[in-house]
């Protein structure tokens, strides 16, 4: 299966797996039974804060929000009895807003950091990721964008390793992918750096995509990025829940079959071992 296939499948949302069972209605089914004791910020539902990053996380579809993060966190919701109710905020005040209990969860492809560590609960890794140059010729190297405006997305874990490479004069932030896809097909900017995964979903045809190589400038770049969705810090029975499911669908090939079933190499489920955050 080709790279190209396997990211581009990602955007394809819950349909496939919608809010079925006991996530599904307004109110859970009264034979629905929990799978484990959680608490969530209202009562039997599991308010997520969601963006545009297709294909990891999107504020379209049936439902209002679609994506890979969509598809794992339905059948969480499901295996929990609870509804999923969807929140679209930017990318940038989602740490805060997981933090201050404004959601439940933050979803949208999450770098696992020490940083975000401190202030909220991180999951064990869902799937992985890398990161890819965007620009009108194929980039090699970091090197090659020195001197030029750069965009990438406010919040992202590699965004201040990409602002000590090039300095903060030169490095574009903003809320969300398609802002800094519109800026690079309006020749605001000459170049993105952005995940690997999203970028052929984002942006225009016309720009190439490549893989970035590893540089130890960029630490993500080092190792395949681990992607994790984000909880309240002291909320131990919903992180330990979700993170058991995450077990047990690796163990079972739940995550590795939605991707297939989209199309994607299902070898992205394969995140090896956790690196401490």
């Amino acid at each position: 299966m080709s790279r190209r296939n396997l990211i581009a499948a990602l955007v394809i949302g819950p349909a496939l797996f919608g809010l079925a069972a006991c996530g599904s209605s307004d109110q859970a089914s009264s034979d629905c039974k929990p799978k484990d004791k959680v608490t969530t910020i209202s009562e039997g539902r599991l308010t997520i804060a969601v963006y545009d990053q297709p294909p990891t996380i999107s504020t379209t579809g049936k439902d209002g929000y679609s994506g890979v993060d969509a598809d794992i966190i339905n059948k969480f919701a499901e295996q929990q009895c609870l509804k999923v109710v969807p929140k679209p905020v930017s990318a940038s005040t989602i740490v805060t807003g997981v933090q201050t209990k404004k959601f439940d969860v933050g979803l949208g492809g999450w770098a696992r950091t020490a940083e975000r560590a401190k202030v909220v609960s991180i999951s064990d890794p869902a799937y992985i990721d890398k990161l890819a140059f965007i620009a009108s010729d194929k980039v090699a190297t970091f090197d090659e964008l020195k001197g030029k405006t750069v965009g990438v997305v406010d919040g992202y874990a590699f965004v201040q390793d990409v602002q000590k490479l090039y300095g903060n004069s030169n490095v574009k932030l903003y809320p969300s992918p398609l802002e800094v896809a519109q800026d690079l097909a309006a020749g605001r900017i000459d170049a993105a750096v952005d995940t690997y995964t999203n970028a052929p979903f984002t942006y225009d045809k016309k720009f190439t995509v490549t893989a970035a190589p590893e540089d130890e400038r960029v630490e993500f770049t080092m190792t395949p990025l681990q992607l994790a969705m984000l909880f309240p810090k002291d909320e131990t029975q919903l992180v330990e829940a979700f993170n058991q499911f995450l077990a047990e669908s690796r163990d079972d090939g739940t995550i590795a079959s939605i991707l297939e079933k989209h199309g994607i190499d299902p070898s992205l489920a394969e995140v090896g071992e956790f690196r401490p955050v």
